[in-house]
């Protein structure tokens, strides 16, 4: 007896129970799983033989240190290994058991039925198999475990990364550190893209709802458009830019290859996490870095607001300047776009291309065209004077002056 082709493992467990006295039933029923789901070991001995059979992929040179480097991915639904086809360097993905999506998530980098494996009676089937251009470059699960890394840089280009995302009409559907590569050129990238959403799938639900530990918690099935990896960019984001002003959050890291809290917790600590990081945030002038973090806490899954928080600021403009406000925020604004982004609660006339925002009760300078940010603290009485000097009284009620100098510095 051969089972049907998406037999679930519930099913046979069904079969056992009804029938526990055939043995014969119970044969059946192990060799259903056999034939249905090959296993990680044939798929690995099948790659490495020197006779291995493929259906249409023609020159697969399969690299022999990879063999110990072949990744066995969540589940163990597949084996990742580096190869070479016909000279190109790449990465080949095989799986146990069919995933009917992976036509449209990956297109002509689908191979379905491409590897021949043998089971357990010498029985010969054909495995499924994704091929992709292979990076150069190191998963951020590594690179965070080195205490050496560069944690600004790593920030900057996974927010680079996510304004990318975002503007497309897809989504990766389970980004993490693990699906992230860090290439040697600084530029990040995603694989596994199993858990996707495409256009085409459009009205379907999720057959993957990926990892918890980086998924909005009321996150289901149901959940399945561009906007699912809107929580998980919001959450590693404000992680990594916590551990630019902290790194023990790298530390705890390290210890389990997760960040703390995770969303759950977050949702079940109310406010308390949120608030204490976004004052954090607002004492260093990190407007956009508050308004992130405070979308941890969205009552939906989707973060419209998100992609207009990553907008990069206009680089240069030689039209006016002029103060703005927007959704109850205020920014700079010129005639090409955003000079300031709309994130602050007050916002003064530049001057000598500095000026003065104020974000939770925390006031900062920003130098336009630039990143450079020089925290005040909690100000009052504050002036900017045409040379871009500063003068105000500080939290202890003292009379301060910051040159433009001390702000250039």
């Amino acid at each position: 007896m051969r089972s049907p082709k998406n037999r679930s493992l519930l099913s046979v467990n069904e079969d056992f129970e009804g029938k526990r006295n055939d043995k014969g039933a119970l044969l059946d029923s192990f060799f259903s799983i056999v034939n249905d789901m090959h296993t990680i070991a044939s798929i690995t001995n099948a790659l490495f033989s020197p006779t291995a059979e493929w259906r249409t992929l023609r020159g697969v040179v399969v690299e022999a240190e990879a063999a110990e480097g072949a990744r066995f991915l969540v589940g163990n639904s597949s084996v990742v290994v580096a190869a070479r086809i016909e000279g190109e360097s790449v990465m080949i993905k095989c799986y146990t058991r069919h995933k009917p999506r992976l036509s449209q998530i990956y297109g002509k980098r689908y191979h379905p039925q491409e590897l021949a494996v043998y089971n357990i009676m010498g029985e010969r089937h054909y495995v499924d198999c994704v091929v992709y251009p292979r990076i150069a470059g190191t998963p951020l699960d590594r690179v965070l475990a080195d205490k050496r890394c560069d944690i600004r840089r790593i920030a900057n280009a996974f927010e680079q990364l996510s304004r990318i995302l975002l503007d497309k009409p897809y989504a990766h559907g389970d980004i993490k550190p693990e699906n992230i590569i860090l290439a040697e050129d600084g530029q990040m990238h995603l694989v596994d893209w199993d858990a996707a959403f495409v256009p085409e799938l459009s009205g379907e639900e999720a057959t993957e709802i990926g990892t918890a530990a980086y998924q909005h918690p009321l996150r289901t099935a149901k959940h399945f458009n561009a906007h699912i990896d809107d929580y998980s960019i919001a959450y590693l984001l404000t992680m990594l830019r916590w551990a630019e002003i902290d790194r023990s959050i790298l530390d705890s890291y390290r210890l389990n290859y997760s960040f703390s809290p995770s969303p759950s917790e977050i949702f079940s600590l109310d406010r308390t996490f949120v608030d204490h990081l976004a004052t954090r945030f607002a004492s260093l002038g990190k407007a956009r870095e508050v308004a992130i973090a405070r979308l941890l806490l969205s009552p939906t899954v989707a973060l419209p607001t998100l992609r207009h928080l990553l907008q990069e600021p206009i680089a240069r403009t030689d039209t006016p300047i002029e103060v703005e406000q927007e959704a109850g925020k205020w920014g700079l604004r010129c005639n090409e776009g955003w000079v300031v982004p709309p994130l602050y609660d007050s916002i003064l006339e530049p001057r000598h291309d500095i000026t003065i925002v104020g974000i939770e009760g925390y006031y900062s300078t920003i130098r336009l065209f630039s990143s450079d940010i020089y925290p005040l603290g909690r100000a009052s009485r504050l002036k900017l004077y045409s040379d871009g000097s500063v003068s105000f009284v500080d939290e202890q009620g003292e009379q301060q002056f910051v040159t433009i100098d001390d702000i250039l510095q």
